[in-house]
């Protein structure tokens, strides 16, 4: 719950299948068209497969409260993770359109970036639980927005450009390894105080009364933080507590938190390099919503009725019938199911 949350995300735009540029026909109709542009059908209803049937990607979206991802039938995803799979789809259309109009290529760095953020973001176990192909396909589309973004940042993503901003302040790269204990009150906070005041042991008090679910078990061990993961009241307190010292109780939207500060790092360039390409893409964000955004209103994009319609005021898929959401459109095979609650949401964004 305290960390931020960034699965399905990758650079809010991860999507799940493959697109081809190719016109719609009869044998392999569309998913989808974005300015004339195909979303192969066929091969959006295998991504669909490879997501359903992959135990520790539905673990992790599960964990970061995100749409469900199985339906209510046997071999089905749920029509709100359907809808949210096809409108990355078109969003990663969108942005290679934009590179391709931009003279922007992948390159050897881009992709190897792009890899990087894909493995992070699902975490290893559930990525390497993808069939090879299925792994580079998700590589390939987060590469399109990788390039995107390095061409309105005016960056090659090599090691030069990156060293350039670690060096400017390689101290904001630093990470802060730490326990922490989350009740849901401030009497509790303080009771929790009290009690390693007295010289209990932090982690058996972490795993008697902390609500982190994810950390308790492991005595309250969240691992090695850098900035800009965590919600910034827990950062502010969380890097500024000494090495070895616990910090005051401190309120977040999550409850209040007992932190243990265990150690502080000095970054090496090369194990902060994803840090640093995140500060890098930050720097330009606005810059790069715009575009993206921009052009996502321009598009002319046709949705197949199974799979939702396309919002022009939203640029999301939504439910067939938008004005009740229950009313989702079924889908044969392993796509939408009935039932499902049903999100308008463009992206998943990163917050608590």
């Amino acid at each position: 719950m305290l960390i931020r949350s960034k699965v399905l995300a990758l650079a809010s735009v991860l999507v799940a299948g493959a697109f081809v540029g190719s016109a719609c026909s009869t044998v392999n109709p569309s998913a989808a068209t974005v300015n004339g542009d195909s979303i192969d059908r066929a091969s959006f209803t295998d991504s669909l497969h490879q997501f359903a049937g992959n135990p520790a990607f539905i673990a992790r979206v599960s964990q970061s409260g995100q749409a469900s991802v199985t339906g209510n039938g046997d071999d089905t995803v749920s029509a709100d993770f359907a809808r949210q799979a096809l409108q990355r789809e078109i969003v990663v259309m969108v942005a290679q359109q934009e590179n391709e109009a931009r003279g922007a290529k992948v390159t050897p760095e881009i992709e190897a970036a792009a890899r990087d953020d894909v493995e992070s973001q699902l975490g290893l176990d559930a990525f390497q639980a993808f069939p090879a192909s299925f792994q580079q396909r998700l590589v390939d589309q987060n590469a399109q927005i990788f390039t995107l973004r390095a061409s309105i940042a005016g960056s090659a993503l090599d090691d030069a450009a990156l060293q350039k901003v670690f060096d400017a302040d390689p101290s904001q790269f630093a990470e802060v390894c730490a326990s922490h204990i989350l009740v849901n009150t401030q009497a509790e906070a303080d009771a929790v105080e009290k009690r390693l005041d007295a010289g209990e042991d932090f982690a058996t008090v972490a795993k008697e009364v902390s609500i982190d679910s994810g950390s308790a078990p492991n005595g309250g061990s969240l691992g090695c933080v850098a900035r800009g993961i965590t919600v910034k009241e827990f950062e502010d307190a969380l890097f500024a507590t000494p090495v070895g010292s616990v910090s005051k109780p401190v309120q977040t939207q999550f409850g209040y938190h007992v932190i243990k500060v265990t150690d502080k790092k000095a970054p090496a360039f090369q194990d902060a390099k994803p840090l640093v390409l995140q500060k890098l893409f930050s720097d330009s964000n606005d810059k790069f919503n715009d575009v993206l955004n921009g052009s996502l209103t321009k598009a002319k994009v046709t949705v197949d009725p199974r799979f939702g319609t396309w919002n022009t005021s939203l640029n999301a898929v939504v439910p067939a019938d938008f004005a009740n959401l229950q009313n989702s459109t079924a889908t044969t095979g392993p796509t939408a199911s009935t039932g499902a609650t049903a999100t308008t949401a463009a992206t998943p964004t990163t917050g608590g």
